[in-house]
This record gives structure tokens, C-alpha cells and sequence, in this order.
């Protein structure tokens, strides 16, 4: 639903399934503006697809945003240049997380 959303606010979006296919995408393609990552997920979870893409170092300077039903605190992800750049809680408000995102991005 999100990714539809995305879409239908002029956003160019591709998704992956799990952790491990973001990695493959991101690795065969050009760096987007920003991954929007899901926390639990399965084959590699977010902790494991933030550490990829931080490592990487065509990717590391991606903007890398959480949209997850879980507790961050519960989850401790890393953040700053080492993890994600910004936590997004489910259940999204589509109108008010929209202008989030696009400030996030207008500060890219």
C-alpha cells in the first residue's frame, strides 16, 4: 500500500521482499534517494540490510528511512551515519508521513 501511495504522488518506487533482494537491487542499480526499510523481515532483517548498505561504499551515504510496527526501543537499530537516518512508526498516516518524506528529501 505505501509503495501504491508513493506512486500516486509522482514518486518512482521499487520494492524488494526482504532484506537480501534490497541489497541485490541496490547493488545492480543506481542509488536511490532514499530505502525505506521494514525492520522485520525475512532471509536478512533491517539490522542486517542497514550494517550491507552502510558498509557499501557507493551506498553508505543513502538516505535510510524505518516504516515498522515494531518498537525502536525494543529493537535498538542503529542510527545516524551508521544506521537508519529516521524512524517512521506503523500505522502510517499517509498525508502527514508524505510531507515528512519530502522535507527529509528537500534536506537530502
Amino acid at each position: 500500500m505505501l509503495a501504491a501511495s508513493l506512486r500516486m504522488h509522482a514518486y518512482q518506487v521499487d520494492t524488494a521482499s526482504d532484506g537480501v533482494e534490497a541489497l541485490e537491487y541496490l547493488s545492480a542499480n543506481g542509488a536511490p534517494d532514499v530505502v525505506l526499510l521494514d525492520m522485520q523481515m525475512p532471509r536478512l532483517d533491517g539490522h542486517g540490510t542497514i550494517t550491507a548498505i552502510r558498509r557499501h561504499p557507493r551506498l553508505r551515504g543513502i538516505k535510510v528511512m524505518a516504516v515498522s510496527g515494531a518498537d525502536p526501543a525494543a529493537l535498538q537499530p542503529p542510527a545516524g551515519d551508521r544506521g537508519i537516518d529516521r524512524w517512521f512508526s506503523k500505522p502510517l498516516n499517509p498525508p502527514a508521513f508524505l510531507r515528512m518524506l519530502e522535507c527529509e528529501l528537500a534536506h537530502g
